[in-house]
């Protein structure tokens, strides 16, 4: 999760390459295409093979390779190749992580469990963020990365002190009722309503993502300057996220989630208008609060699942997520560029009303299964 202030760099990379705003939102789409099938394979390997461990070890390894493979790219199309493949290695290590806390935390500390887990990305963006924009205006964007592709090599070290555990599927009875069921009610109308909110509001995220980049970019802005912008938003994030976890355990999820949307909405339209540092400062926290969606969509997902589809659960809400980046970024360029950066938010704000309906239905209840299987 270190990588967050990375990504908040790379727009800038990619236009001090010569690329157009166009052209940004298309290269960080093709990452995000990474991390979606990375994600996807995560949830498959974790179900199939059952070595979430050795698999941690592996991807981060590759990931590794990949940023240091990133530092040595004189073009852009070799940048958008490297970093689709560190993403990729990168959306299996991070969801094998998510696939991990979901198999060994408790119903009634779910929230907590993935709270902490989500801490772990504006943590990574306060205490990295000032550091890495540093790094990039003093001595450029190759040493950066290749920082990177060093520290990287602490996944598999991390990894070395997990357990993991085999999850066995559900006996059946004697007509195979349980199996039935579980076939029948996994994909539950609160799980659709789940993951259709969690693209959408990936959508919206992913436009300010690239929305603040750019604008501050387009206004003069150093990369320090957008760094230390994503920096101030984790430092206030990072206790509200923890805070939502541990609300989350003793009241619905789903009004916390509404509450997520709500902040990064508000978080939008400061960011459409946004002219002065404080105000991009200001956005980029409301618009941080999403972090805290995350860990509530993972618990939830969880909540919906039978236990012996929490990898499968996990890793199709994490993919979707990926999945509004790669579609926010890849329309967000060219918004931008087309309409300018503050109709194209505007026009995305939009979309938060629909997304918060559908947080509002969500119901862990409409999904039995886990019940009746763990039975």
């Amino acid at each position: 999760m270190y990588a967050g202030p990375l990504l908040r760099l790379l727009p800038v990379h990619a236009s001090q390459m010569g690329a157009s705003p166009s052209q940004v939102g298309m290269y960080l789409a093709l990452v995000y295409t990474g991390l979606v099938a990375g994600t996807l394979a995560a949830g498959w390997l974790s179900d199939r093979f059952q070595r979430r461990k050795a698999t941690i070890i592996l991807a981060g390894l590759l990931a590794s390779l990949g940023l240091a493979l990133m530092s040595r790219s004189g073009t852009l199309w070799q940048l958008s190749i490297f970093t689709a493949c560190t993403w990729l290695f990168g959306g299996i290590a991070y969801t094998m992580f998510m696939i991990l806390a979901g198999i060994f935390a408790g119903d009634d500390e779910r929230g907590k469990v993935f709270g902490m887990l989500a801490m772990t990305m504006p943590l990574a963006n306060f205490l990295a963020a000032p550091v890495a924009g540093t790094v990039a205006d003093r001595w450029g964007y190759p040493v950066l990365l290749g920082g990177y592709a060093i520290f990287t090599l602490s996944i598999p070290v991390v990894a070395l002190v997990l357990d993991d555990r085999k999850v066995a599927k559900p006996m059946e009875g004697s007509a195979g009722e349980d199996r039935e069921l579980g076939r029948r009610h996994w994909f539950s109308m609160g799980f659709c309503l789940l993951i259709n909110a969690t693209f959408i509001m990936a959508f919206v995220g992913f436009v300010n993502q690239l929305g603040l980049s750019l604008t501050m970019y387009s206004q003069a802005y150093s990369s320090t300057d957008i760094a230390m912008a994503v920096a101030f938003a984790a430092l206030v994030s990072i206790p509200l996220i923890v805070l939502f976890g541990w609300l989350s355990d003793r009241y619905p999820r789903w009004r916390l989630l509404v509450a997520c949307f709500v902040a990064a909405g508000t978080g939008t339209l400061v960011l459409a208008r946004a002219s002065v540092l404080w105000q991009f400062w200001l956005a980029s926290m409301l618009v941080a609060v999403l972090a805290a969606s995350d860990s509530l969509s993972n618990a939830l997902a969880t909540d919906l699942m039978p236990m012996d589809r929490v990898g499968q659960g996990v890793s199709i809400t994490n993919a979707v997520r990926w999945m509004g980046a790669v579609a926010g970024l890849g329309v967000a360029g060219i918004a931008i560029e087309t309409w300018g950066s503050q109709r194209a938010l505007l026009v995305v704000l939009c979309l938060v009303p629909v997304a918060t309906v559908m947080a509002t239905q969500i119901r862990p209840d409409l999904s039995p299964t886990r019940k009746v299987l763990a039975s």
